[in-house]
């Protein structure tokens, strides 16, 4: 693949303006898809090797569902573990992937950038605008999202919901407040004043204990260790509550097509795709699509 960069960096005193956020091209996002399918069929190899399922979720299991393969307009990749499945993908990472990519993750790396693990290829360059002053963890990227049991009982799992929701909630506010920019303040602002402020106000009262350990309190919050019929995605898109199922709607998986591969989704896929984009099959309107705010891109 011919390497491939753009960058709005000297646009940064354009914030009032269109110009803050760059659009990326069909042909840049091609390559961008390229980049993270073989990424994924890196993972898929690896994790077949030792009986790992690694299944697509969110926008990628739409795309598979709906595209046969990324959503036109998608610019990332989400892959999905039983918490099970990470723990002995995180024990090979080093053996198998080491060589070409870092396992960023929550009690894992000194500095996780997220509540959720991140694969990151080496030599690249994938820099949002949410982390533009943050240079050292800034490759191209998979996220992995980890399925983790939720209590059966309502009470319970009411209770540990709201504990972790609150975690997550504080864990990306410190994180926003120490790679504050003009950029990511004005996307903020964008969103409403007063959505900025609180997000903001709360990750300066709590900044005093770092992301990082916010980080690492919430992977640790969200494990359950006993056995139940439901499953969920705390670290999800919808947080501790909004994924939640029965595990017999989830596994085991089926394969579906995915550009030139085949790769795994949960089996009742329609029930999980409706539950996070109601009629899935509808193409949304171009203002409605879901986009990141990407400023520097080198792959």
């Amino acid at each position: 693949m011919r390497e491939n960069t753009f960058s709005i960096k000297n646009k940064v005193n354009a914030i009032y303006t269109d110009d803050l956020f760059h659009e990326i091209a069909p042909e840049e996002r091609k390559q961008l898809q390229n980049a993270l399918l073989n990424m994924y069929k890196d993972i898929l190899r690896v994790c077949e090797k030792y009986a790992i399922i690694p299944y697509l979720v969110g926008g990628s299991a739409l795309g598979a569902v709906r595209h046969q393969g990324f959503i036109p307009w998608d610019d990332d990749l989400d892959v999905g573990m039983t918490r099970a499945d990470y723990g002995k993908f995180r024990k090979i990472f080093r053996k198998e992937l080491s060589k070409e990519y870092i396992l960023n993750a929550p009690n894992y790396s000194m500095d996780p950038k997220a509540r959720f693990p991140k694969v990151i290829k080496k030599n690249t360059v994938c820099r949002e605008i949410v982390d533009v002053n943050d240079p050292k963890r800034n490759g191209l990227f998979v996220d992995i999202f980890i399925l983790d049991d939720v209590p059966e009982n309502a009470v319970i799992r009411k209770m540990k919901g709201t504990f972790c929701n609150g975690l997550e909630f504080v864990s990306g506010q410190v994180f926003l407040k120490e790679h504050m920019t003009e950029e990511a303040k004005e996307m903020y602002l964008r969103m409403g004043k007063r959505s900025y402020l609180a997000h903001y106000l709360t990750g300066a009262v709590f900044s005093v204990i770092p992301s990082r350990n916010w980080f690492h309190a919430t992977d640790k919050a969200v494990r359950y260790s006993r056995q139940s019929p439901y499953v969920g995605i705390p670290t999800g898109r919808k947080h501790y509550f909004g994924e939640i199922f029965e595990k017999k709607d989830l596994f085991p998986a089926v394969y579906l097509p995915f550009e030139d591969i085949k790769a795994p989704v949960f089996c009742n896929y329609d029930k999980y795709l409706r539950n996070l984009y109601g009629d899935y099959m509808q193409i949304p309107e171009e203002k409605d699509r879901e986009k990141h705010y990407i400023v520097e891109l080198k792959l």
